[in-house]
C-alpha cells in the first residue's frame, strides 16, 4: 500500500525525472531553514512541486540532498539536489508546525525508467547513432524512455507532458515525434557545418 508521506516543500518552476542533477541558490529565510533541517539530519529528502503549471494531479520531484557548493557570508547556499522519485501532491501547507518552510501530504509514484520495445522507436534509435554518432549519444536499441527523454534535452513543460501521458501507445507516439524533431535539427546542423557524407 502507498501510503501517503508527509515532506517539506521547495516549490519551484521547474520539473525534472529521475537521476537528473539539479544546481539551486537557497536564499530566502524558509528555505534556508529547510537546508539546515536535512544538513543537521532532521529531514532526508524534500519535495519540489511542479508549479510553472497546474495539472490535475499537481505532480513534482522528490529530492535528495547531494553537495554543498558553496555556503555565503550572508548565510545563503548554492546547492545540488538529485531527484529520486516523482510524486502526486495530495494536499499543501504553507508551514510545517514550528518551520518556516512549507510542508505536504504526497504519494511517491516510484517511478522506474520502461525499456523502449516499440520497433519503429528502435529503428530510428539505431538509424540516429548511424548517422550522428557524435552528436546522438545514445548507441544501442535497448534504451530506456529516461535515455531517449535525457538526449532529447527536452523543457520541462515536455517531460511533464510524456509523465502525464496515459498509455504506452500514447507515450510511444510522443517519444517518436520528439526524435523525428530531433533528426530534423541534425540534419539541419550537419548541412550547415559542410559536413556532408554521401552513402
Amino acid at each position: 500500500m502507498n501510503t501517503p508521506l508527509t515532506i517539506p516543500l521547495f516549490p519551484l518552476n521547474l520539473f525534472r525525472l529521475p537521476g537528473e542533477v539539479l544546481q539551486l541558490h537557497v536564499y530566502e529565510p524558509r528555505y534556508k531553514e529547510l537546508i539546515e533541517d536535512v544538513l543537521n539530519g532532521t529531514i532526508d529528502y524534500f519535495g519540489i512541486p511542479a508549479v510553472f503549471e497546474y495539472p490535475d494531479p499537481m505532480l513534482g520531484v522528490l529530492v535528495s540532498l547531494e553537495t554543498i557548493l558553496e555556503k555565503h557570508e550572508d548565510g545563503t547556499y548554492d546547492i545540488e539536489v538529485k531527484i529520486v522519485d516523482l510524486f502526486e501532491l495530495l494536499n499543501y501547507q504553507n508551514q510545517q508546525k514550528s518551520k518556516l518552510y512549507p510542508c505536504g501530504d504526497i504519494k511517491r509514484l516510484h517511478f522506474e525508467p520502461t525499456l523502449v520495445k516499440s520497433p519503429t522507436i528502435r529503428r530510428k534509435i539505431l538509424e540516429l547513432s548511424d548517422k550522428y554518432n557524435h552528436l546522438f549519444r545514445i548507441h544501442t536499441s535497448n534504451a530506456t524512455d529516461i535515455d531517449i527523454l535525457a538526449e532529447l534535452e527536452l523543457e520541462d513543460d515536455d517531460k511533464l507532458d510524456y509523465i502525464l501521458t496515459p498509455t504506452q501507445e500514447e507515450r510511444d507516439q510522443f517519444l517518436m515525434y520528439q526524435l523525428r524533431k530531433l533528426e530534423l535539427f541534425l540534419m539541419q546542423h550537419k548541412a550547415s557545418s559542410g559536413n556532408f557524407n554521401l552513402n
